[in-house]
């Protein structure tokens, strides 16, 4: 509930519709939900009519300190206003209400006669206003309320909107009912905002969490003040950011909502919780939810209608039940402790003995009861159900419970693993009799066609296939058979980087450790593991547990689990499955595998591999490379480099290589911006799932942002980022310094300072000088930025000598640009052989672009540049073409499209700076602004707000107070206005907007917004 009277966004119509009707003789009741404001809205009234020298009693009822009709917190509210000077009028009202005789009933008229007097005395001096609020604290309010408007006073009560406690009575009687309706989205976003910036995706994992709740501004404060008490809501940068923002976000223990379910009977918050956790549960599948728990039918029932009647649950056209608001059942399972365990243990159970009503995803270690035949049931089921995500955690329950079952009849069975005897090749779950569609998940499968609907795409197990037709085809990394032996090249000399993807791959050098596809060697291994070719999953007759487990069985599963977690993007659950397996002991031929699940485990989460697991898995010789690229990763001292990557993890992937791999050119740029989700995505293929969450997820949004030019987006994502992992990953150090350079060009030059200095010693020297260029040239010191860019520039050729070429491009662009406008001639001529040299050296397109803007730069060659504008523009770097767009304006007889585009560009954006700057070289060239309508969606809501008070007359301390705001802030915003708008004054802005002729520059090259 909010308690604040200053925090009002959104409520402004209704203020101003209460304030009215100060001073006359009326009853207005305003309605809203619990945490709708309602309070909020009573106090600023309260205040604006305090300013009309209005005498005002302020009630506030509470329950079981208000009595029946609430006449105790009247007298409590007199007596707290006024003090001893109506203490005869109390007394009598007090001696009416202590007598047993009428106890202040509502049907008493002497004590209504005496309330009516107490009121009354209000008015003896001028207008009265007696303000209620909490009406549903105490049974019969409209007693005492009707007293007061009797006696003529400006009642004004505020009650809920709920069919449980709303007065109806009161409200048919009301003169005028004011209703409190949801706040908008932006109105969320400006209430959240009242103690500071905050960062803008926080408002949306709001709104996602609250669900129904998602309009209420109590319940977005009161999750807003649980997150920073909980450390999940932490300032970086002076902007308040969602720490961990994949984690549930959950309302506090103590909200009203929270302790509504929980104060009801069992089963209802189990059930409540229940659903929340599985999503949806079918209603015809209560009664047999109600026996597998132990829950009395008709209790169950009874529990659901309660929890639907109060808007806890939902029930949607398909007969589903769900959460409405995720918060809400998030806080109520917090609330279960223990007992949660015990309700994913009955589901599971559940489900294991057949019943396929509803899908709950049972938690993997000790909640399925261990018994012999648990493993392959676990397996059958999880071979039953469609999404993989849920079918991982059944996989990962049957490892747990792989050493209680032992090895029995079915080893090597655990997923229908086997060799057909027709073709010699491995069986997947489904495959023959069996339980149904299964996985394929089997050593060698690639998740292959036929091999159940849970296959992905990708070679099957045998088809000979290495690289595509032709002579060359799937050799950018180096791939392909050997002649002589017909396996996959590994790095070595003359081969180039492979990943070691041939039939027969196995551990040494240049191979992969991988599973092999169908050999003899494994057929005879299957049968010396597995004499039986049957592939059911059953446990027969006659069969019992056998003590010792079985390690074919662990092998197998442990193998086809780490590769569905990194296909389905689950790949924070890949450090626990593999300390787990360490612990029991390495099984043998999985030491490769465990290592690459152990490095993609780490790098997704951010948090490096234990020392007991790498030392463990840099036993063997083929587990190393992994281990020692997240080491060095977390090192951050170095750059990685696009051939030690694919050695560390090139022969983790199944079947040959990549289909359509792109150039080598495209494959350095993603090294150079080591966005490691774009390599493994090349690299794995199907066989990776993007991660949602995690420092590696963040800074792949920080690079693909960036140069599609969404600089929010990518200064959300690096503030979260500072907050995810290890802080010292060169993913770390890259997305600090293209935050620098956004900052610097939105003219916010202390952040970008910071920014900088956060990514000192940073492994890429070329991007550092280049960020630190833009600053001091941007802050109006250009000789200092020419002298930074010559110091930066050795250490970018230095380790450009060693093979670190990164930012090179960007650095030589930026170093003549600051040469052309200092007129340094013979410096120019200088960075144009430099320029030729290192694009000669290491190609690409990139210093392609380079050497092609430096050209137009120094030799002013129109062609150069327009041939740079293309090269970029094919490749949707919008800061890149920008920065292209301007330079082919330099040379260019025509420049009107080029700067055109470009201020288009620098709007898009957002840098404020940066159309300044195009705008003063439009004034230079003699090129005008294009300008097209505004439209509400170009302002902020603060910025329409401003404009709207302008138009009022308000001064800019004024407007800071509408808005509490400083006056600095508005200040800042005016100046932003006057960029967007072309407006040189508040009188121009206030004009332009009555008489609806508001413009906006910045129009691309065909003319259109």
């Amino acid at each position: 509930m909010i308690r604040d009277c200053s925090a009002l966004p959104g409520r402004g119509d209704e203020v101003a519709a209460l304030e009215k009707v100060a001073g006359r003789p009326v009853l207005v009741v305003l309605r809203g939900v619990a945490g709708a404001g309602k309070t909020a809205v009573l106090g600023a009234v309260r205040k604006k009519w305090h300013e009309r020298g209005m005498k005002i009693i302020h009630v506030s009822f509470s329950a079981g300190d208000s009595g029946e009709c609430g006449v105790p917190a009247v007298l409590a509210a007199f007596h707290a206003e006024f003090g001893t000077r109506c203490d005869t009028k109390l007394a009598a009202v007090n001696r009416l209400c202590s007598s047993e005789d009428t106890g202040s009933s509502p049907s008493d008229p002497a004590l209504f006669t005496e309330l009516t007097r107490l009121f009354g005395a209000l008015r003896q001096s001028g207008p009265a206003a007696v303000v209620f609020d909490d009406l549903h604290a105490v049974p019969d309010s409209g007693f005492t309320i009707a007293a007061a408007r009797y006696a003529g006073c400006t009642v004004l009560a505020a009650c809920r909107d709920e069919e449980a406690v709303e007065p109806t009575l009161l409200s048919a009687l009301a003169d005028q009912v004011v209703d409190l309706r949801p706040l908008t989205d932006g109105e969320i976003d400006e209430l959240l905002a009242d103690r500071g910036p905050v960062d803008p995706a926080v408002a949306p994992a709001l709104r996602a969490a609250l669900g129904s709740l998602r309009g209420n501004p109590g319940a977005v404060l009161a999750v807003r003040d649980e997150l920073e008490r909980a450390g999940r809501l932490v300032p970086v940068r002076g902007v308040r950011c969602l720490a961990d923002p994949t984690a549930p976000i959950a309302l506090p223990p103590g909200h009203e909502r929270v302790r509504q379910v929980t104060r009801l009977p069992e089963p209802a918050p189990a059930l409540a919780a229940l659903v929340g956790v599985a999503g949806t549960i079918p209603v015809d599948a209560l009664l047999r939810l109600a026996e597998t728990a132990g829950w009395e039918p008709a209790a169950c029932g009874r529990a659901t209608d309660r929890l639907v009647a109060a808007g806890v649950l939902g029930c949607d056209e398909r007969g589903e039940l769900f959460v409405p608001c995720p918060a809400l059942a998030t806080a109520v399972l917090n609330t279960l402790g223990e007992r949660t365990h015990a309700i994913h243990a009955l589901v599971a159970g559940h489900l294991l003995h057949g019943d396929a009503a509803f899908e709950v995803e049972p938690l993997a270690g000790p909640e399925v009861r261990s018994e012999p035949d648990v493993v392959a049931r676990l397996c059958r089921e999880a071979a039953r159900i469609s999404p993989a995500a849920s079918a991982t955690r059944w996989y990962r329950t049957a490892l747990a419970h792989c050493a209680a079952s032992g090895p029995g009849p079915d080893s090597g069975r655990v997923l229908g693993l086997g060799r057909d005897p027709d073709t010699g090749r491995g069986r997947g779950p489904g495959s023959g009799p069996g339980p149904g569609p299964g996985l394929g998940l089997g050593p060698g499968s690639g998740f292959g066609p036929g091999s159940g609907r849970d296959s992905g795409p990708g070679p099957g197990p045998d088809t000979g296939s290495g690289s595509g037709p032709g002579p060359d085809s799937g050799r950018v990394l180096g791939l392909g058979r050997d002649p002589d032996t017909g396996r996959g090249r590994g790095p070595g000399p003359g081969s180039g980087p492979g990943l070691g993807l041939g039939p027969e791959a196995g551990p040494g050098p240049g191979r992969g450790p991988g599973p092999s596809p169908d050999t003899g060697r494994d057929r005879d291994r299957d049968r010396d593991r597995d004499p039986d070719p049957d592939p059911g999953l059953g446990p027969r007759p006659g069969s019992g547990p056998d003590p010792s487990p079985d390690p074919g069985r662990v092998s197998d599963l442990t193998r086809s689990l780490l590769r569905l977690l990194v296909r389905i993007g689950r790949h924070d659950w890949l450090p626990e499955v593999v300390a787990e397996v360490v612990a029991d002991g390495v099984p043998a031929g999985l030491e490769y595998e465990l290592a690459v699940a152990a490095a993609l485990g780490a790098l997704h989460t951010g948090i490096p591999v234990t020392s007991t697991v790498a030392a463990e898995l840099a036993v063997d010789p083929a587990g190393r490379p992994p281990l020692e690229f997240a080491g060095l990763w977390f090192d951050g001292r170095e750059a990685m480099s696009l051939d030690g990557f694919v050695a560390a993890f090139g022969a983790f992937r199944l079947g040959g290589a990549p289909d359509a791999a792109p150039v080598r050119d495209q494959l350095e740029i993603w090294a150079g911006r080591h966005d490691l989700v774009a390599l493994f995505g090349f690299l794995f293929g199907a066989e990776y799932g993007v991660p949602e969450g995690g420092p590696l997820a963040l800074y792949h949004r920080v690079i693909t942002g960036y140069h599609r030019g969404e600089w929010a987006e990518v200064l959300s994502a690096v503030r979260v980022l500072e907050l995810s992992g290890q802080p010292t990953t060169p993913a770390h150090s890259q997305a600090r310094l293209l935050a620098a350079e956004i900052q610097a060009c939105e003219g916010e030059f202390e952040l970008a300072a910071e920014w900088l200095a956060a990514a000192g010693g940073s492994p890429f020297p070329a991007i550092a000088t280049w960020a630190e260029t833009g600053l001091l040239w941007r802050s109006g010191r250009l000789h200092e930025a020419v002298d930074a860019g010559w110091r930066g520039y050795e250490k970018a050729a230095a380790a450009a000598e060693r093979g670190n070429p990164i930012g090179m491009h960007w650095l030589l662009v930026r170093l003549t640009m600051l040469e052309s406008e200092a007129g340094g001639v013979e410096r120019l001529a200088e960075l144009r052989t430099l320029a030729r040299k290192w694009y000669r050296r290491y190609g690409g397109r990139r210093l392609q672009m380079a050497d092609l803007m430096v050209t137009s730069l120094v030799e002013r060659d129109f062609a150069s540049a327009r041939a740079a504008v293309e090269v970029v523009r094919n490749h949707d770097n919008q800061s890149e073409l920008m920065r292209a767009c301007l330079i082919a304006s330099s040379s260019a007889d025509e420049p009107r499209p080029w700067l055109h585009e470009a201020y288009d560009i620098a709007r898009r954006l957002g840098g404020d700076l940066l159309r300044m700057t195009i705008k003063a070289r439009m004034r230079e060239r003699g090129v005008a602004p294009p300008r097209r309508h505004l439209a509400s969606a170009d302002l902020s809501a603060t910025e329409l707000r401003i404009i709207a008070l302008i138009r009022q007359g308000l001064t800019n301390r004024q407007i800071a107070g509408a808005l509490r705001i400083s006056e600095k802030t508005v200040e800042s915003h005016l100046t932003r206005l006057f960029a967007k708008t072309g407006c040189r004054s508040r009188l121009d802005l206030a004009t332009a907007s009555i008489e609806g002729r508001l413009t906006v520059a910045g129009l691309d090259r065909n003319g259109t917004a």
